[in-house]
């Protein structure tokens, strides 16, 4: 069939080689970097004004350091990436110049420019090397609030909520409801580097003529749709379980799943479990099983519970959510709170869940001051 040379193709077209070193002293730069604080304003090559809006974000994957920077280049708001070098010609050396991931590449940070000359095109900043130590987390045993555990939970039931309320504005129409479950269950499916490439997928899926597909076809569908997209597929740094041709099969049968509408037809959770699992063998691993369901299936079944009055199912469903756990915990969050949590509340699904607000309300921002977890009386 077309769609196994389309998936051939493709994946052959996107196994990108990057030969980038990745050295402390590189790494440095790009943590000074987001150390510059919005508003500054820096000179760059050819005396263009820069001013930082926002320092962006770090990409852990293929393509440039740092991406989503928004910069104001001679009074002209540019949001796009930044790449961090050394040496300004390393631009050159590590092709940047004829690979399409740098193409939306802003401004160019380096040590050192070139004398010969050899410097890119790009507004190009030069910082001066200081040595940055890595902010550590402020949070302790000393400091800790006594209900800790139970301020995360709270947070993680208000994410939960807010997942569920989701739902509320598509339980009567079939076509938005199966995009809102193929495009959340995507998200979950490519979480760890292609979660953007898998909602563009998503959001690109005609339901209508997916739903006509038979199930060993849909997988090939989705290869010819993402060659079409162009998407590009990211792999430096994931591991190789999650790698997307190895994520794509369970992505088709969910789409295939609930484009059918079946989840649709019951809202008693271990008949919607059953069926789900039956037609969708790939998701058998705890972890994944887990993520989909905490994530996506047991808020839609609240919400759908809630929409018909079931209030004691709602309940029941809640519960079911209370009890989930991770057969391992995020190593982001083991890594930072394994001496304030014992390894239970670390694999407990709404303890992540609750992390993950904290994470992305406090840490992120460095509202270390204003922690939620820490004691107000006793922070030291």
């Amino acid at each position: 069939m077309l769609y196994s040379s389309y998936h051939s193709n493709h994946y052959q077209a996107t196994k990108y080689r990057v030969n980038e070193p990745s050295k402390d002293y590189e790494v440095e730069l790009v943590r000074q970097w987001l150390t510059i604080k919005p508003g500054a304003t820096l000179i760059a090559s050819r005396n263009k004004s820069i001013i930082v809006v926002n320092n962006g974000i770090i990409n852990k994957h293929e393509g440039p350091d740092i991406l989503h920077a928004q910069l104001i280049v001679d009074g002209k708001l540019k949001i796009g990436d930044v790449e961090c070098h050394l040496e300004a010609a390393d631009w050159y050396r590590h092709k940047h110049h004829i690979n399409g991931n740098y193409n939306n590449v802003i401004l160019h940070v380096v040590r050192n420019l070139d004398s010969t000359k050899r410097n890119p095109d790009i507004p190009t900043v030069t910082l001066e090397s200081q040595y940055l130590p890595k902010k550590k987390c402020t949070l302790s045993l000393v400091n800790k609030n006594e209900n800790a555990v139970g301020i995360i939970i709270n947070f993680g039931h208000a994410r939960m909520e807010r997942k569920i309320n989701s739902y509320s504005g598509v339980q009567t129409d079939c076509i938005e409801l199966s995009k809102r479950l193929i495009r959340d269950s995507f998200s979950i499916i490519g979480a760890g580097g292609n979660k953007n490439q898998f909602n563009l997928l998503a959001n690109n899926i005609d339901i209508g003529y997916l739903s006509k597909l038979d199930r060993n076809v849909i997988e090939e569908y989705l290869q010819v749709k993402s060659a079409e997209l162009r998407i590009g597929w990211l792999r430096r740094g994931i591991r190789p379980a999650h790698q997307p041709q190895n994520r794509m099969r369970l992505a088709a049968e969910l789409a295939k799943y609930f484009s059918s509408n079946q989840v649709s037809k019951s809202v008693e959770y271990k008949a919607v479990e059953q069926s789900i699992l039956d037609q969708c063998p790939s998701l058998s691993g705890k972890g994944m099983k887990t993520e989909i369901f905490g994530n996506v299936i047991i808020p839609y079944l609240a919400s759908r519970n809630l929409f018909h009055g079931n209030y004691k199912d709602y309940k029941n469903i809640i519960n079911i959510w209370s009890d989930l756990r991770l057969p391992i915990p995020y190593r982001k969050f083991q890594q930072k709170f394994a001496e304030m949590l014992p390894p239970k509340e670390l694999k407990s699904f709404p303890v992540l869940q609750g992390l993950i607000e904290i994470d992305a309300n406090w840490c992120q921002n460095n509202l270390c001051l204003v922690c939620p977890l820490k004691d107000k009386y006793n922070d030291c």
